[in-house]
This record gives structure tokens, C-alpha cells and sequence, in this order.
């Protein structure tokens, strides 16, 4: 679902539902139950030993846990904060330190694949909020990241609003 009503201050909200992540996390999720299945089942003279079950089923549930976080992917604009949230990972930026935005093209596989990257190019450190479209590129002028890129539905729209906001934010040369 594209950009959905804004609420209440917000110039711009967009929410990414993401079912490929959906149908992932429940195939995690059941291959972990049905480990835990094998730990309460019936002594049979072939089933793995029960450590390895629990092991198996912990690592599937804890990674179907970790993949709940990427189901849903958010993007609000107010007019001084920019608010990416996947999950419980959660990013706020403030328009006044952003030096420059872009439209991003390039292919998730430069920030390492699919979700939440950090990495590290030529300029600085990267985080990316990266799902597969076209996004934006935040140039900031100060902090941990060089650039904060994020996937987006309508790149030239939210590039419209966010440099519309720079030249109105207090502080902003």
C-alpha cells in the first residue's frame, strides 16, 4: 500500500507492507514448531536426540521473531522529523541535518541485500532501509551516518517534500 493519509502534523506517510517477509517468517515459524513437536512426540528408535531439536527449534523461532520485525515498513514526514520505522528498528532524523536529497537507484545488493544494512562507502558509513524499490538518499551534514537511504513508493514526491522543508526549517543555510 502506497502513501495512506497523513495524521495529524505529518506532511507525508507511507506504510510498505511486505509479504514475501510475511510468507518467510511463517515458514520459520513453522519449521520451528514443528521441531518443538518432535520434543514432546513419542520415543522413536530413529527421531534426532532431543538437543538437537531443541537447538533447531530455537534458532527457527528466534529467527522467525527477528523476521516479524520486517513485515511492515514506515515512512512519516513531519515538518521537522523524518521517521523510518521497521518493526522495533527505528530511525528519526531531523530535516535540518539533512545536506542533500536524492533519488536512490541502486540495487539492494550494494548495501548488502534486503532490510536494515549498515555498511561502509567511500564517504562514510551507510544505513540503508533497504526493500527492493526505488528510494531516497539522505546526504547528512553531521552524525554516525553519511548516508541514510530508504525505500519509498513515490521518490519524487517525498524528495519534493523534504526539500521544500529544508528551505523552511529554522537553521537552514
Amino acid at each position: 500500500m502506497p502513501a495512506v493519509i497523513p495524521l495529524g502534523d505529518e506532511l507525508y506517510r507511507e506504510e510498505i507492507n511486505l509479504p514475501l517477509m510475511r510468507w518467510l517468517m511463517t515458514f520459520m515459524l513453522v519449521i520451528g514448531l514443528a521441531f518443538s513437536l518432535v520434543l514432546f512426540g513419542g520415543s522413536e528408535s530413529n527421531e534426532p536426540p532431543k538437543v538437537v531439536s531443541v537447538i533447531l527449534s530455537a534458532v527457527f523461532l528466534s529467527v522467525a521473531w527477528l523476521m516479524s520485525n520486517f513485515l511492515k515498513f514506515t515512512v512519516i514526514v513531519t515538518p521537522e522529523l523524518i521517521n523510518l520505522q521497521s518493526g522495533r528498528f527505528h530511525t528519526s532524523i531531523r530535516i535540518a541535518d539533512v545536506q542533500d536529497c536524492l533519488i536512490n537507484n541502486r540495487p539492494p545488493l550494494v548495501f548488502g541485500g534486503w532490510g536494515l544494512r549498515v555498511t561502509r562507502f567511500r564517504d562514510g558509513w551507510v544505513k540503508a532501509y533497504s526493500f527492493g524499490r526505488k528510494g531516497i538518499d539522505l546526504v547528512m551534514k553531521n552524525g554516525p551516518y553519511r548516508h541514510i537511504i530508504f525505500s519509498t513508493e513515490n521518490p519524487e514526491q517525498l524528495r519534493e517534500i523534504i526539500e521544500g522543508r529544508q528551505s523552511n526549517v529554522p537553521g537552514y543555510v
